[in-house]
């Protein structure tokens, strides 16, 4: 399955997706701060990150920027709430951005989105849960 890097320094977002993904059989990494990102990507190298817009110890959209591939570029996704949605983002460096709190099925449709995978079986696995 896809590997999905989660990046997310508020600790129940970062734990309920990784439940989430980890359920319906992604292959996930969990960090809560930035400054390990790199080094995290040299051993397991993710089809998709999902990180915290701008909090504490997480910038995801300075990261997203800043981040350095020997291969092919993951797809990058932001969580951001309602208020910091108006505010531009770099369309060449986020693929997506998802509020937060987040509602399961819209992250799992974005993630289906960016990754091509149908959408249709793992909505039905994740109703299942």
């Amino acid at each position: 399955m896809r590997r999905i890097l989660l990046v997310i320094d508020e600790f129940n977002e970062l734990v309920g997706l990784e439940t989430l993904f980890r359920r319906l059989g992604f292959d996930v990494l969990s960090l809560g701060r930035e400054a390990t990102v790199q080094e995290a990507i040299l051993g397991f190298p993710p089809d998709l990150i999902i990180a915290t817009g701008r909090g504490r110890q997480v910038d995801g959209l300075t990261l997203a920027s800043r981040l350095k591939f020997h291969g092919a570029r993951p797809r990058v996704i932001v969580l951001l709430p309602q208020e910091a949605l108006s505010g531009g983002f770099r369309s060449d460096v986020i693929d997506a951005i998802i509020e937060t709190p987040f509602e399961p099925r819209t992250a799992l449709k974005a993630v289906c989105r960016l990754l091509q995978l149908p959408p249709e079986p793992i909505l039905e696995k994740y109703s299942k849960l």
